[in-house]
């Protein structure tokens, strides 16, 4: 079970699946769009509407801001430009929560980086999500761990299995959270979807709510076989029309859509699965499906039937189908300060932010960099590569130190181990709200 409280009562997530329609930023940058999809989605159903905040010089480099954006979906002309037109102020983030409370649902959002999260904090939103793009954001996660009141959802995108486990360490003394399965795929292809992971996660988490944050083509029967495996929470990106301009209306669920998910999902909960397996899942949906009256949906079976192909805990990597979301928005190491050579450097000179540069290591990393000797200067917000650092203690015409980059990175092709050139700068990171 999962409790929090709401802006009329408490919540429980455990019984009911809590459905969260993911606004984000489709929105586009326009309050009055904001507020009409807010009042859509209530009507279609949705327990919960959902944005994204950010304050972008928290969450970018000035490298990755002052890039250009070239895209049919760009609101800018550069990408600081772009992520600063669909960004909303605190301010207008009251004023639409104002609106969402005057009509009886839930608001929140995902909280890009650190001050965002303390921003949400104010506003007492009934929890905050970190998405896949900040579920390996050390930094922040353990600063979190100081905030035990405050429930939090926490996709797993992007992530291996052994980072999934640290993210369960870092939160093993709090209560309300919760892990939502996630595949950073935009959208995801239903043999991409991988949805026996919630079970994975049901047995790695036994005392958290499980759920799923769905980005598939095939807009709802998944998320039906997401909650016959028992997710507790389902996400979904919302739009008003799939062929608005933006990179995620792709995805997303259009008002018709949000509402078959919604009664579909109330039918299937008052249902009992006898058995887990795929013919069995598949059948008790279908049965859902035409108890529903919406037998156009029974093409997509043969579709969740892909996305049920059995996992194993070591089958959780960064998946191919994810690497244009991680070049784009993962985040790295980068240093907090300019930095003399000669410095050890300790855990206070790093900051993770999204940087644009494929060569540095990874955040998790770190622990690997600190207590090294910088050889050379570094300037602030520039890549902390490994190279350009020794042990203390190393004689001084001694090679510059090539730490061990991470196996994953290295077999991408992000890090070269034989470099011991000048700092190439900084990889890029993705973001999820998980409910343990």
């Amino acid at each position: 079970m999962m409790n929090f409280n709401t802006f009329n009562n408490e919540y429980q997530i455990g019984q009911k699946c809590l459905i969260i329609a993911e606004i984000g930023q489709n929105h586009q940058g326009q309050m009055e769009t904001a507020l009409q999809m807010i009042k859509v989605a209530k009507e279609c159903g949705a327990d919960c509407v959902k944005f994204q905040k950010s304050n972008i010089n928290e969450k970018f480099t000035q490298n990755a801001l002052q890039r250009p954006y070239q895209s049919p979906n760009a609101f800018g002309a550069t990408y600081g430009e772009h992520k600063a037109f669909l960004e909303f102020s605190i301010e207008q983030f009251k004023e639409l929560q104002s609106f969402a409370h005057s009509i009886n649902v839930l608001f929140t959002a995902s909280a890009m980086d650190e001050k965002s999260y303390h921003e949400l904090r104010s506003l007492n939103v009934p929890f905050i999500k970190i998405g896949s793009g900040d579920n390996n954001n050390w930094i922040m996660l353990e600063n979190l761990t100081k905030d035990d009141k405050m429930p939090l959802v926490i996709s797993t995108g992007m992530q291996d299995f052994k980072s999934v486990q640290k993210i369960g360490e870092i939160f093993k003394t709090r209560k309300n959270i919760a892990v939502l399965h996630c595949i950073s795929s935009y959208p995801t292809q239903a043999n991409d979807v991988y949805l026996r992971f919630i079970e994975v996660y049901q047995r790695l988490f036994p005392n958290h709510v499980i759920g799923y944050s769905g980005h598939e083509s095939t807009p709802i029967v998944i998320s039906l076989g997401a909650v016959a495996l028992g997710a507790k929470i389902i996400e979904r990106h919302f739009t008003l029309d799939k062929k608005l301009k933006g990179s995620d209306h792709s995805c997303s669920l259009e008002p018709s859509e949000l509402s078959n998910l919604v009664h579909l999902i109330r039918i299937l909960e008052t249902k009992e699965l006898k058995s887990n397996d795929t013919e069995s899942i598949i059948e008790l949906i279908k049965i859902v499906i035409l108890e529903a009256d919406l037998p156009h949906l029974l093409k997509d079976l043969d579709l969740l039937k892909l996305a049920l192909v059995d996992v194993s805990p070591d089958d959780k990597k960064l998946f191919d189908c994810e690497l244009n979301c991680f070049n784009k928005l993962r985040k790295t190491l980068v240093y907090a300060s300019n930095i003399p050579a000669g410095s050890v450097i300790n855990r206070t000179d790093f900051e993770i932010k999204v940087h644009t540069e494929h060569g540095n290591v990874a955040t998790e990393e770190m622990s690997s960099l600190i207590g090294k000797k910088l050889v050379k200067d570094r300037a602030c917000f520039s890549g902390s590569a490994a190279n350009g650092m020794k042990t203390p203690g190393d004689d001084d015409d001694a090679d510059e130190l090539l730490l061990r980059p991470s196996a994953f990175l290295a077999s991408l092709g992000f890090v070269n181990p034989s470099i011991t050139s000048e700092c190439l700068g900084g990889a890029a990171i993705a973001f999820n709200f998980v409910f343990l």
